[in-house]
Order: structure tokens, then sequence, then C-alpha cells
């Protein structure tokens, strides 16, 4: 009977590749086999896009000695409503310069530069660079301007400058006609990658790579042919048409019978590069299924057993495509900031000093006004939320652009010492030895908009005016965080707020 039942199991599982398989054979048909254009309709999905570029003028540059003069540089200027009522965004957008550069198809694409919070978006020159650079790649259904808020985040959190790279056809390169095109994606990250290397003039081992989702696909080709201190995968996919594979393990899959039509081999670049690589992939997403992550671990390391490189793995339990940095933001930047220690540990820079404050508290101090977490998570007291409501409580601001910047703490002074944490850094650890259990569990320090305290948050938010015409009232920050959760990698807004 058992026999019997799992005959009839692997049957059902065939026969769901072979509907698939089919189904995908009809479209390209409806399609007169136009294969270019069925792959970029299944694998992008841009949405409006969320800004444009204003020009920012001449710079003015300090200390001609140890910089490097930048390029012509632009101004983030949000397009949607929802982004500019959150403060954060504002700012974030403020503290950044965008770039505009060609690639070698004649694209003209964007990229964005995001140093730490409470630091200029300069160049220094090489002798001068104390931290290192994240190329970031972002996913699907998103684009720059709602991955700003992400890229601060990594920017402050790591320590690390950030550039942002946005694809042909999404964002602001949408105004000049273009449409998205997997030939292009590839020359989108060699000109990131380029612009890093000659005109920021900064060292390929000071150099991350940073992909996720479908961005894993730009981020492991050009770590395939060139230098790079390491890659860090994000939710990646083994190949593009692999992600259509129902039951992956059966015979008539897509992928098997439409190999030929495949593209972004990113299981082919996990054998070619030199770089140590990091993936981190939820357990439970239904996205990108795990499996994919998991096989990718499994070519790295048989590749890598003849190579100098490292193959490490963060797979949080109960986290999906877009969740992992809420599920656990402290063991996610642990992953990470390990596995960057281990990399640049031939700098000559110190890597990682003074780490472990950040990891819990990078962006909860990006504005003077802070919510603490027992205002946010517990019940207030009645003499608070009486005053609240009488707009009693008042915040002083000075009346210019530097009002909302965050009070970072010095890296120099003592933390205090946790169980076995060195003062200053975080605990160290293999990402690979990371309690799953562990990552079920939200760290008390990070405070999550919910519904709960969203009315609270927005009475607080009644305090607070705007700055310099831009910083609005965002009364309406749950609303607007709810409707900018899902772009890529998903943020805590409560903490920028």
């Amino acid at each position: 009977m058992e026999d019997q039942e799992k005959k009839k199991s692997c049957i059902g599982c065939s026969f769901i590749n072979c509907m698939t398989s089919v189904s995908l054979a009809c479209y390209i048909c409806c399609k007169r086999c136009q294969i270019n254009k069925v792959r970029n309709a299944f694998i992008f999905l841009p949405p409006p896009s969320s800004y444009q570029l204003r020009s920012k003028g001449k710079e003015v540059i300090a200390d001609d000695d140890h910089l490097i003069p930048p390029p012509k540089s632009y101004q983030l200027v949000y397009q949607m409503e929802e982004l500019l009522r959150i403060p954060a965004y504002i700012e974030s957008a403020r503290h950044a310069h965008a770039y505009r550069v060609e690639t070698s198809r004649k694209r003209e694409i964007v990229l964005v530069h995001v140093p730490p919070y409470g630091t200029s978006a300069v160049f220094p020159k090489p002798e001068h660079r104390k931290r290192p650079v994240i190329i970031h790649c972002h996913g699907n259904a998103t684009d720059m301007g709602l991955m700003m808020l992400t890229y601060l985040d990594l920017a402050t959190t790591l320590k690390a400058d950030v550039i942002g790279l946005e694809y042909t056809g999404f964002g602001a390169t949408t105004a000049l006609g273009y449409s998205p095109d997997h030939r292009d994606i590839d020359a989108d990250m060699e000109a990131a990658y380029n612009f890093v290397r000659n005109v920021m003039q900064v060292a390929p081992e000071d150099i991350i790579f940073y992909g996720q989702s479908v961005g894993s696909a730009p981020a492991m080709s050009v770590a395939s042919r060139m230098d790079v201190a390491g890659v860090i995968l994000h939710s990646p996919m083994l190949s593009g048409i692999k992600v259509l594979d129902p039951e992956p393990d059966k015979i008539c899959r897509p992928s098997q019978v439409f190999r030929c039509f495949d593209i972004f081999p990113n299981y082919h670049h996990m054998k070619e590069t030199n770089a140590s690589v990091l993936i981190i992939h939820g357990r439970q997403d239904d996205v990108i299924p795990f499996q994919h992550a998991a096989r990718l671990n499994q070519i790295g390391k048989r590749a890598s057993a003849d190579q100098k490189r490292a193959i490490k793995t963060y797979f949080p339990e109960n986290c999906g495509h877009n969740d992992i940095t809420e599920m656990n933001r402290q063991n996610y930047y642990r992953s990470i900031h390990d596995f960057m220690r281990m990399v640049l540990a031939n700098r000559s820079y110190d890597y990682g000093k003074g780490f472990g404050q950040y990891v819990v508290r990078s962006m909860s101090t990006m504005f003077r006004h802070e919510i603490s977490h027992d205002d946010m998570m517990g019940a207030p007291s009645q003499d608070k939320m009486s005053a609240v409501s009488r707009n009693e409580t008042s915040i002083n601001m000075p009346e210019n652009s530097n009002s909302l910047r965050p009070k970072l703490p010095s890296t120099d002074q003592d933390t205090p010492q946790r169980k076995n944490e060195i003062p200053g850094t975080i605990a160290p650890s293999d990402p690979q030895e990371i309690s799953n259990d562990e990552t079920t569990k939200t760290d008390n320090s990070i405070i999550l908009l919910n519904e709960d305290n969203a009315k609270k948050v927005n009475q607080m938010a009644n305090t607070v005016g705007p700055t310099d015409g831009l910083y609005q009232k965002f009364r309406d920050g749950q609303a607007s965080a709810t409707k900018t959760a899902g772009t890529g990698q998903s943020t805590n807004y409560a903490t920028n707020l």
C-alpha cells in the first residue's frame, strides 16, 4: 500500500512538472518564439520609478590632498508621496550622492553612493581609505529610491561605503526610454565595478559584492571574471529557469526541457569565482526555495576544496524571502560582519572595531527625537499619553538641515560587555554555527512598527515639524511603512523614525 501511494506521489509530481513545461511552451509560442522577450517578462518586474535625479551643482571639496575629485553628482528626489512622509527616507536621500554612468552596451545607468551616516560621501585616496565598499544589486519589483533605507542601514551598521546599482529599465533610467533586458544586467554591474575601481580608485581587496534575489545573478557573474574580496548572496537562485521548477528532483521539469534557454546560471559561476562567498537564505522562502541556496552551498564547497576561499552560510529557520533582517537583525548583521572581517583581515585598517553597538542600534539614532523601546512596546503611562494628546510634548529642533542628524556613539568609548563578547566588537562566531533556534527570537532592542503602537507613533509624529522645507510630518507613517514594506530587503522603519 505504501509503495502504491509513493508511486502515485511520484507520478503526480512528474505530472506537475510536465504541465508547467507544456504551459511554458505554449506561452513561448504565443510570443512567437521571441525568447529574449519571454526571458525578460519572467525575470523583471520593475515598479514605477520612485524618484528622479536633480543636479547638485559643483561639489565643494575640503582637504584636497586626501580626496579624489568626484564626477558630477545628482540628488535623489522622491516622486512617491509615501516616501515623502517618512523623514528617514528624505534624510537618506539628502545624505547620498548619485552618479550617471555609461555601460559597455551604451546605456546610461544610475549609481548612488551612500556612506555611513554622520560621514561624507567623498572619495578618499587609496592610501587614506579606511573602510570597504559594498556594491549592492537589489532584487526585483523595487528600485534605488525604495532601497535607500536599506543602503543607509547597511552602510551605517557595517561601516562601509555602499554603492547602490540601478539596473537598465528600472528607476530613473525609465525616463530615457529603457526597458529591462537580461543582456544589460551584467553590463550594468561591470559599469558599477569599473566606477568603483577607476573613479573611486578602490582596490579589489576592498570591494564586496552584495546580490539580493535576482541581484545575485550580476554579482556572481561579474565576480567570476573580476577580482573582489568577497560576495554576499541574499536569497539567491541557482538559475533563472530553475526558479520555475515545481518539483526540481523530478523529470520533465522546465529547467530540463528548456535548458538551452536558461539565464543567470549562478550554479556555474559559483564554480568559477575565486572569491569567498556568504550565502544568506531563509528556510521558509516561498519565492526562491531554500534548496537553491543549499545546492549553491554544496557546489561552492566542492569547487573551493582546492582553492583558498571559504563558503559561509546563514540559513535562519523561520525566515522567508524578505524578512531575514526583521526576524533577527543581530544574527543577520553578525553573519555579514564576521564574513567581512574574514575577507578584509589583511587590509591596513582594522575593520570591525567598535562594531558591537551598531548591531542593534544602527538606525535608532538617526533622528534626535528617539522613541525608546519602553515607549514603543510597553503600555504608556496615562500622564504621558494625556500630554501627547494635548500636544504638550514638544521637541526643540534647530531650524537647519542638521536638526535630524544622528547622535552616533563614539567607537572609542567602552561599551557594556556582554557574555563572551569583546568590548567594542560583536561577539565572534561562525555564521554556519548560528543556532536556527536563535533566529526565531526578536532582539529586545529592535522596535517593530505594528498595529498596537501605530497610533502612538502617529501621535508622537504630530510634534515633529518640517525642516528646510524637506521634512514633513509623518502622521501617516504606519500606512507609508506598510505600502513600502515589500521593496526587496524590508527595513525596520520604526527604528528609523
